[in-house]
């Protein structure tokens, strides 16, 4: 089991990589501090962090069980090691010293101390582990953005052009979202083989695949029975995403836009922005961000921090935006050839 360090001074202690790090590992190991370092505030985290550890260990010889050392096992094909084994070779059964060689911790135990890792620590700190959870998501959900547009360039490579915004039937009417067509491109071939592409997202067989909704289309703080997402597109004429010509009425695969006609720049234009939960929708439903030019902003943001919104450029890149942001800036940032002189906060 991985061994993490955790030095029980105050900054460090706060600092959100430790925090993550000692939740999503098996043990949790304390340094102390340096004698220079010692206060009262720093010999007091240590004693926490020491009955954290302590109350691990209970744990582990509760279970009958002992962590990995952390030590890196030597290169067996070495000389060394192998005159040690001839050594053992003739040594009598009965002399060789016996070795109480731990097994490895079952599924059921890891759980049980990153539960109760987590449990000690959030008593302990709770403002610190509810920041590095906060910072974790943040972090989780533009890994999920950048993971999208990047499929957006594996159907740009295979299509020469990048996916529409919906597909439709010979009318128009509009039947899965562009998020059903990416799916080939995200690693889920199998999924996408089974939707009915000429049938609506609500049909009863389509509806019926919702609940196997892909992580990447998840927001971190979205409930697990609910298979809405919280990334929309930005939707209109001059967007990296445009709804299908209508040549492309009834296509199984609509396509949009190519990369050439991004000529403010992928780096100066928004492909996808995370809305409040109360603009989220169903991830196969055909529906997306529509700007209004009086209330752009109207709908983005989300409950982790209402002042500002997640958004994913064109290039890849994302980057928070603070909902005070110039509306004539925002507006200028969600078209791709607008000609609009931008200046990026």
């Amino acid at each position: 089991m991985q061994q993490i360090l955790i030095d029980a001074e105050l900054n460090d202690v706060f600092s959100s990589d430790n925090v993550v790090a000692a939740l999503d590992a098996g043990v949790v190991t304390v340094t102390e501090p340096t004698p220079s370092r010692q206060t009262p505030r720093g010999r007091w985290f240590a004693v926490m962090f020491s009955l954290a550890a302590l109350a691990l260990t209970t744990i582990v010889i509760i279970n009958g069980r002992q962590p990995d050392s952390g030590m890196v096992a030597s290169n067996t094909n070495t000389p060394l090691n192998q005159q040690a084994d001839v050594e053992r070779e003739v040594v009598p059964s009965e002399t060789v010293p016996a070795t109480d060689i731990p097994p490895e911790l079952s599924e059921q135990e890891r759980e049980a101390l990153k539960e109760l890792a987590a449990s000690v620590l959030y008593k302990l700190f709770p403002p610190a582990v509810q920041s590095a959870r906060d910072s974790s998501k943040r972090f989780q959900s533009g890994n999920n953005l950048k993971e999208i547009v990047k499929a957006f360039y594996r159907f740009h490579e295979k299509h020469g052009r990048f996916p529409a915004l919906y597909s439709t039937d010979a009318s128009g009417k509009p039947l899965l979202s562009w998020r059903v067509h990416l799916l080939p491109y995200l690693e889920n071939e199998e999924l996408y083989r089974r939707f009915r592409l000429d049938d609506p997202w609500d049909s009863e067989h389509n509806r019926a695949l919702l609940s196997e909704m892909p992580t990447v289309y998840r927001c971190p703080e979205t409930a697990d029975d609910l298979y809405v997402t919280n990334y929309l597109a930005i939707s209109s004429e001059s967007s990296i995403l445009i709804p299908p010509a209508q040549a492309m009425f009834g296509a199984t695969t609509p396509l949009g836009i190519s990369k050439k006609q991004v000529t403010d720049g992928t780096s100066n234009t928004i492909a996808i922005v995370e809305v409040s939960d109360g603009r989220a929708c169903e991830w196969t439903r055909p529906q997306d961000f529509l700007v209004v030019a009086d209330m752009p902003l109207n709908g983005l943001g989300h409950a982790r921090d209402p002042k500002v919104f997640l958004t994913a450029f064109g290039d890849g890149s994302t980057r928070f935006l603070s909902r005070d942001l110039n509306l004539k800036t925002f507006l200028g940032l969600t078209t791709r050839n607008g000609g609009e002189p931008v200046d990026l906060p």
